[in-house]
């Protein structure tokens, strides 16, 4: 470095703020929630002596030496949050920084956070609650809409319909849609699929997708077939009735042209 540019005054040393005893005592109570001259690290100094780390390196929630992750770090933490004095070894201890997360941040907490950070302020919206959009009763309204007000018969939408979709916009789409697809590149993506599945593997997956669909088909279970079966009773009952009034009407004309 040249001589001259830099130069180090008493500022840049100590710093701007310095940390007077005011303001590591407000720290200490916001880190630990309680007024007393001990500080929040010399707590952690003190019940590492009173509590050592364990020899076998392992955690003391899940009885492990890795958690999921891989990591072997364990970390000091007190089981209720209290800090109390004097230290008592048995509320504190080493566990690893995934499971000192998944502790201390249950659901019930999480909650409480969150109410606490609303409650100061109070611009935040609560979360909305998802709801079922589509629900058997939902289906069954917007079937009945749709049979009373079809969307092709109002003329409204027929409109919009056609002012998008002119055949100027058709030709379009019909000539972009040859040049991306030309007989060529079709034949060469049938080449990849016949390639990628090949007949053999074709059987196979054939096979497992009807093994699923057994498993998984509604068909096959009692009340969806007791519920097929009437309404193919009532299909051939109505058709029956339809072929004696046909009949009957027919049997009725030829008497009456013969009289």
């Amino acid at each position: 470095m040249p001589k001259g540019v830099y130069k180090r005054t008493k500022e840049m040393n100590t710093g701007k703020y310095e940390r007077t005893k005011e303001m590591k005592r407000k720290m200490s109570i916001a880190q630990t929630g309680k007024k007393h001259d001990i500080g929040y690290h010399t707590i952690h100094k003190r019940a590492h002596k009173a509590d050592p780390k364990p020899i076998d390196n392992k955690c003391q929630l899940c009885d492990k030496v890795a958690d999921k992750e891989g990591k072997t770090k364990l970390v000091h933490s007190n089981k209720d949050h209290t800090y109390r004095m004097p230290i008592n070894p048995d509320e504190w201890w080493w566990i690893h920084q995934s499971c000192h997360l998944r502790y201390d941040w249950t659901p019930e907490r999480r909650k409480e956070q969150a109410d606490k950070i609303r409650g100061e302020n109070s611009l935040m919206r609560k979360p909305k609650i998802k709801e079922k959009r589509w629900t058997p009763e939902r289906k069954k309204e917007q079937s009945e809409m749709m049979k009373k007000n079809p969307p092709m018969k109002n003329p409204e939408i027929v409109k919009k319909w056609k002012k998008s979709w002119t055949l100027e916009k058709r030709k379009e789409q019909s000539e972009r849609a040859k040049k991306q697809w030309t007989p060529e590149k079709r034949k060469e993506q049938s080449e990849k699929v016949k390639k990628a599945w090949p007949p053999e593997r074709r059987k196979k997956q054939s096979e497992r997708m009807k093994k699923k669909n057994k498993e998984n088909n509604p068909m096959t279970r009692p009340e969806v077939i007791e519920k097929a079966n009437k309404t193919k009773r009532k299909n051939r009952a109505n058709k029956s009735r339809k072929l004696i009034e046909t009949e009957a009407i027919n049997s009725a004309q030829l008497i009456y042209w013969l009289k």
